[in-house]
């Protein structure tokens, strides 16, 4: 063959890549065209939507220009026309350039399609939106007399609003948690203060309902329709704002730990999956006072990203979050520590609401209350020894200093907890991470012979997990109530799940 015949048929070979997705499989060809098609389909009815708007605008000034609605609506569209067109740019350029020899080519492209299919989806949803706010001006000025009987209606209920539920609930909870009365108050002051905000909108369009309802006057409808926009949100803001408190006063009663109890890799088909095993025991708090509580778990796998597992490859069985009572979700601690040691006061304090510093055998340790022998033993397990007083304080060294402790085993040498620690290769070794050699049996540890844990990259500074926590698939096992008076534990049905598995994957 010439090289000129060479030449035509590379050219021809790229022009059939570039037509066809070069290195995409028949699954992938079949979403891009899928996304295409809905892309297209969504560019279209924004495009008719827009217009819609527009016209409305146009035709009814006055009514629209009031609080410069018509240009804030302009430069919503314009932004949301903007991301169509680098989405569809997007796309192209995936078909244009295919997979280009990407090691995880799947993973690339769904994250790609879902990162357009989302661009797609809120560009309609913000379209539908303002063509939804410019429904009910219009409708207000079509049928003047039946919106005003119902703005009258609306306004007598946002003042009529009850509070007194939610307001029982915060002051529960700011009796029992009082480093958290202030932000509760302003939060709660904060949703109070929609009525009285709707009152004043209702009170400035009195000229204007007054005209309306045949005063003589020109009815100003840019009043009405500010009036009308202030209590429609107003109405939908009440009982929204008001759940979320309840939920947030809800989760102070709450504390829970995400344990990371195994990690997965595995391949399907040309990408590879990274799972992680989660057991997340919570501790609800039934009566704070009291100290009557319920212990509960649940277990999930769930698939993460290759960075977070990489993140979490020193850490199994270590609490990789950890939420105290008397803190909302958001204020999680997110660097990872050993089972249980959150729950341990300071030595110089000697006891908490969970236990208190015993003197014994020459030293001090750590004991739980009867009512929390449940929880230590879904932290720790049967493998759990009493923490004496220098290891809580190198936790807590560690912990102040956002990096992680992962103990020292005086016998062996070695890491205590996380993936090379002696108490994990107990607890977890019928785990799938460390049957295949990801923890203490592979170490050098595991002989005895390391060079000692102080000089181990283990002691601290593991990398922080990333990423978030789904429970998926378990439904809790929930262990009962105890209170200050029950002498033991109660267990109820234990994970039916075993903790490893010998090949394949598992959810």
């Amino acid at each position: 063959m010439s090289g000129t015949a060479h030449r035509s048929a590379w050219i021809l070979s790229l022009l059939a890549c570039s037509l066809a997705g070069c290195g995409f499989n028949a699954r992938e060809r079949a979403a891009i065209r899928a996304e295409k098609k809905q892309l297209t389909e969504a560019t279209t009815r924004f495009l008719q939507v827009k217009d819609e708007i527009n016209h409305d605008l146009q035709a009814e000034p006055q009514l629209f220009q009031a609080g410069s609605r018509d240009a804030g609506w302009r430069q919503r569209l314009g932004a949301d026309e903007s991301d169509l067109n680098v989405a569809q740019r997007n796309l192209a350029q995936i078909e244009k350039r295919g997979p280009r020899g990407r090691r995880d080519n799947t993973g690339w492209l769904d994250q790609s399609l879902k990162q357009i299919d989302s661009v797609r989806a809120r560009v309609i949803e913000d379209a539908s939106n303002i063509q939804a706010e410019a429904n009910r001006g219009l409708d207000l000025k079509r049928n003047l007399s039946s919106r005003l009987q119902d703005l009258s209606h609306q306004y007598d209920q946002i003042r009529s609003f009850d509070f007194a539920p939610v307001q029982g609930v915060v002051r529960r909870a700011e009796t029992d948690w009082p480093a958290k009365k202030d932000d509760l108050e302003m939060r709660l002051a904060t949703i109070e203060k929609i009525p009285a905000d709707a009152g004043s909108a209702w009170t400035a369009s009195a000229d204007a309902r007054a005209a309306a309802g045949g005063g003589g006057a020109a009815v100003d409808y840019a009043v009405l329709y500010s009036t009308e926009e202030t209590l429609h949100q107003a109405q939908a803001e009440l009982p929204r704002r008001v759940d979320d408190l309840k939920n947030l006063t809800g989760q102070l009663y709450n504390s829970w730990d995400k344990i990371l109890e195994d990690l997965d890799e595995d391949r399907q088909g040309n990408r590879r999956v990274y799972d992680e095993k989660v057991k997340t025991v919570t501790t609800h708090l039934i009566d704070v006072a009291a100290k009557k509580s319920e212990v509960s778990t649940t277990e999930n796998w769930s698939e993460i990203p290759e960075a977070t597992y990489r993140s979490l490859a020193n850490n199994l069985g270590m609490t990789i979050q950890h939420k105290p009572a008397g803190v909302y979700d958001s204020e999680a601690e997110q660097t990872a520590q050993p089972p249980g040691y959150a729950y341990i006061a300071p030595p110089s304090q000697g006891r908490n609401e969970y236990g208190y510093w015993e003197h014994r055998d020459g030293g001090m340790f750590w004991t739980f209350f009867p009512q929390y022998l449940l929880l230590r033993e879904v932290l720790w397990g049967r493998s759990y020894q009493p923490i004496p007083t220098f290891e809580w304080q190198n936790y807590h060294t560690a912990q102040s200093r956002g990096q992680t402790y992962y103990g020292h085993d005086t016998v062996t040498n070695a890491p205590k907890y996380g993936s090379h620690g002696t108490f994990t290769a107990k607890r977890y070794g019928t785990s799938r991470y460390l049957q295949t050699g990801g923890g203490f049996g592979s170490s050098k540890y595991s002989s005895g012979s390391g060079s000692g844990f102080g000089s181990s990259r283990y002691s601290t500074g593991a990398p922080k997990p990333g990423g978030s926590f789904h429970s998926r698939d378990s439904a809790p096992h929930r262990f009962g109530s105890s209170g200050p008076a029950s002498s033991g534990r109660r267990f109820g049905s234990s994970p039916s799940r075993s903790p490893g598995r010998s090949f394949g994957r598992r959810r």
